[in-house]
């Protein structure tokens, strides 16, 4: 008899393979026997690593270092951490892009959506360090528009105070 768990495992394993052309995945299977995956991205260093998010907390504003990638698998990652930062009334968030290399459009509209939320709770999203390919895809994308960016947290704490 034929596991049918490890057929649609590997049929799933396989098409992320082709898809993704990347041969890192993390397989999981979750509690409700569903299977779940985490992307590995490979940094400059050629080590792997999963989006690594940094938090530091300047007076009443919230510094997130991201590092890796803003996509469709660990974009929860994000919100969760700026949902947190909402229900303790922190609605000043600055995001430096200096280490994330890639955002898809599942992030930009987390980031759009997190902005709309936090300017409706008297605060703000802003960003900072901007990665060259990040910088193309605000363009790209008309974004640049309606992110307020900064070139340092300096200038972004100070926006803040005006």
């Amino acid at each position: 008899m034929i596991n049918k768990g490890v057929i649609e495992i590997t049929i799933h394993i396989s098409l992320c393979f082709l898809q993704n052309k990347q041969k890192n995945f993390k397989i999981g299977v979750d509690k409700n026997r569903n299977l779940n995956y985490n992307k590995l991205i490979m940094n400059q260093r050629g080590k792997q690593s999963i989006m690594k998010i940094d938090k530091l907390l300047k007076d009443d504003v919230l510094i997130l270092d991201i590092e890796g990638e803003i996509d469709a698998i660990n974009s929860h990652k994000l919100q969760d951490v700026i949902n947190d930062a909402i229900q303790e009334h922190i609605v000043k968030i600055i995001i430096d892009m200096s280490n994330l290399i890639f955002i898809n459009s599942i992030g930009l509209a987390l980031l759009t959506d997190m902005i709309k939320i936090l300017r409706d709770s008297n605060g703000d999203l802003k960003f900072v360090n901007l990665h060259p390919n990040i910088e193309k895809i605000f363009k790209l994308t008309g974004l640049e528009r309606y992110f307020d960016i900064y070139a340092t947290v300096p200038e972004a704490l100070e926006s803040f105070s005006k």
